[in-house]
Parts: C-alpha cells; structure tokens; sequence
C-alpha cells in the first residue's frame, strides 16, 4: 500500500516525552501502511536514540533519521526530504495525538484544496497547573469558529500540529535555520516564515479543528520568567517574519507600544486587589509581558539595521 502521509516528530534530548508521543501513533485507528512515522533524532545525547530504535525495531512503519546540526528548523528540513509521502506533517515531541489523527489528516487532504493545514493543540497539564496560569494558556482554542474546516487568510497554522504538501515545502525552500528553537534557545517563527512564503506563491493553507493533539505545558512554562522570555522571542521572530524594517515611524511605534504597559499599572493593581481569579503572577506577565515583546521587536530590528 502506498505511503500516503509521513508523519515527522523532530527531537532533542526528550526521551521520556518521545516515547508517549510515539505511542500515540502506534494506537493510530489509521492502516499503519498508509502511514509512516519519521523520527528525526537532532543530535540528542540522552537515550533518545535508544528509544527510536525500540520502536523501529517493533513497527515496520517507523523510522529514525540523525540530524546533527542542532536546530529544530534543520531537523524539519531533513524530515521531509527524506519522506516517502506526498505529504508531511510535523507534530511536536511532547505531543498525544488524538487516534484519529491520521485517518483525520487524510480526510482533510482529500477533501480541501489547502497545500498545507493545521490543528488544534489542547494543554495536557502533566505537571499540574498552577492557579495563577490562564486556562487558555496551552490551547489555540479560540482559533476554532465553528466545527468547519475553513480557509486561513490572515492567521498562519501552528506548527506543532500542521500538515504540508511536500511540493509545496520544497518549492518555498524548507525551514530557514535562522529561526526557532535551537536546543534549549526559546525562539519561533519558521512555521510562520513558510506559510508566509506560502501564499505569496499563491498556496491555499487551511484550518481543521478536528484535527486535534494534546501538548505538554513544559515544566519551565509553569514560571512566570520564561513567559517574558517567550515574548520577547515572539517579538524578535515577527521582524524576521513580516519583514520590519527600521524607519522613524517604526521606532516610534515601537518604543510607545513598550512604555504603554506600563501605564496600565495603577489598573492592574486595582484588578490585583478586587479580583480572586487575578494573581501578581498575572500582573507582572501584563505589565512586562507586551514591553518585552516590543523589546525583542526593537532589539532585532536594531540589530539587523546595524
């Protein structure tokens, strides 16, 4: 039978997370023929390797790849060059997928004119949560309109749960190793690089939000820090994304976008004192979350200007 879809899970030192999300595509409701499993090892120095190899041995259908350079845009590069689908889709290490996401995929792939499509990614709280952390934190809930697939024409897929025509990847030139996460470096932004290349080739990219996976809320992201840490590589990202350059206009936006958080204070105090479900936490990634993140916009633009 034909190797319809590849799916590709790119990992780095995450043994114990690996082997859950490889579980979920062994319990895949899917014909394993019609799939297969692509696991792209980047340079990981624990029993990663090990792990792969397990599964491997066990399930014709999966595979392990090296990648030593280590960069997450580097191992989604090398996963689909060497896939032997039509189409690719990336799920994210520390991800479930539902059972159904592969019969889903391929429903979708058959049914829409999309080139590339993504999901809906739920907060699998495997660490608990702690009071103060938003209930939508985790989840791009609220992309979800209705029980439609439906066209994206602003809004860009996540790419922890997201699905190519490999064509199409090709075509734009894969992942720019500039961007995202590289061993333990918070960055983002590749994902959205593509489909932004994407549509400017007139590509369709799409949205199904049956097309469902669970994903870990990192022990490091129940710290109030690293969500200023996240802002700030989001802001930096978005330079590189959508092409900012630095002019007078820009600065000014900049740098007023940065102050303004700041002049919410004495309402955020107020909120801090009246409302139960409103911790300092909360407060603190109000005020110097959005600062932050124009930081990084700041810092980058700077930076490349220089």
């Amino acid at each position: 039978m034909k190797v319809e879809l590849s799916i590709i899970i790119c990992t780095h030192n995450r043994e114990d997370l690996l082997r859950e999300c490889l579980n979920s595509f062994v319990a895949q409701t899917a014909t394993p023929s019609c799939f297969e499993v692509i696991i792209v090892n980047n340079a990981s120095t624990d029993h990663t390797a090990a792990v792969a190899a397990e599964f491997e041995a066990t399930y014709p259908h999966f595979r392990m790849v090296t990648e030593e350079k280590v960069g997450l845009s580097y191992a989604r590069n090398l996963g689909f060059k060497v896939a032997k689908a039509e189409w690719v889709s990336y799920v994210d290490d520390d991800a479930k997928a539902a059972a159904n996401y592969v019969r889903r995929a391929l429903e979708t792939i058959s049914k829409h004119p999309f080139d590339c499509f993504g999901g809906v990614f739920l907060p699998w709280y495997k660490y608990g949560k702690p009071k103060w952390l938003s209930p939508g934190f985790g989840s791009n809930r609220t992309m979800i309109i209705d029980e439609k697939v439906r066209p994206l024409v602003q809004l860009n897929a996540c790419g922890g749960v997201i699905v190519f025509r490999k064509e199409a990847l090709e075509r734009v030139g894969g992942f720019g190793g500039h961007l995202g996460m590289t061993g333990t470096n918070v960055a983002y932004g590749e994902e959205d690089l593509v489909q932004q290349k994407m549509r400017t080739l007139g590509y369709q990219i799409g949205f199904d939000p049956e097309l469902r996976i669970d994903h870990l809320v990192a022990k490091y992201k129940l710290d109030w820090k690293w969500h200023i840490r996240s802002a700030y590589a989001h802001g930096a990202a978005e330079v590189d994304v959508y092409r900012i350059t630095i002019n007078y206009p820009n600065l000014f936006l900049l740098i007023r976008a940065g102050i303004f958080p700041v002049l919410k204070l004495p309402y955020l105090m107020v909120k801090l004192l009246v409302n139960r479900h409103y911790y300092w936490q909360n407060a603190i990634i109000d005020i110097l979350g959005p600062a932050a993140h124009y930081k990084g916009k700041f810092d980058r633009v700077k930076g490349k200007s220089a």
